[in-house]
């Protein structure tokens, strides 16, 4: 359950029916992810219509990124603030 709390869902295949079923993507695949985009971004030659698309996606990895962060910090906080009810 806790692996599941440092993973997101990954984006659907177009022959996906249920997302739920869908594999998840680990903070260090979103990053991954985000680094290529950013080399992409880089090359001259990306036309603007590819360009756009794949700043998009990019946004969209990072955003997940952040989230997988944000739930890792809330999990620690957790952990270092004792349970009142024991």
């Amino acid at each position: 359950m806790q692996d599941e709390l440092f993973e997101t869902e990954k984006a659907p295949q177009k022959n996906t029916k249920n997302a739920k079923n869908a594999p998840k993507k680990s903070f260090e695949e979103h990053a991954h992810s985000l680094e290529q985009a950013i080399d992409r971004l880089n090359d001259s030659n990306l036309s603007l219509k590819d360009g756009m698309d794949l700043y998009k996606t990019a946004m969209q990895e990072l955003f997940l990124a952040q989230k997988l962060l944000e739930n890792a910090y809330l999990e620690y906080e957790k952990l270092q603030t004792p349970d009142k009810k024991a």
